[in-house]
């Protein structure tokens, strides 16, 4: 939380979030259509499926829990 108390969001990551008022999943479906190229893709996504480790401490995941959650949820969301 102290790190989040330093930084300033981008003005288009608060345009983004300010749009798209449905939550972190309808976000990062937008941020990713919006990405250009098969590269910038693919690296978005691997930062929300493996992020950072002190990411994770700071939401006080572990890298194990953090994958459980993300199965759990896409088979309730009936893998849509």
């Amino acid at each position: 939380s102290a790190w989040c108390d330093r930084q300033a969001p981008a003005p288009s990551d608060t345009a983004l979030v300010t749009a798209t008022p449905s939550g972190f999943r309808t976000s990062a479906r937008a941020q990713l259509r919006e990405t250009q190229g098969i590269v910038g893709r693919m690296r978005f996504l691997a930062a929300l499926v493996w992020p950072h480790r002190d990411n994770l401490r700071a939401r006080g995941l572990d890298r194990r829990s953090h994958l459980r959650t993300l199965v759990t949820r896409r088979h309730q969301d009936g893998a849509s």
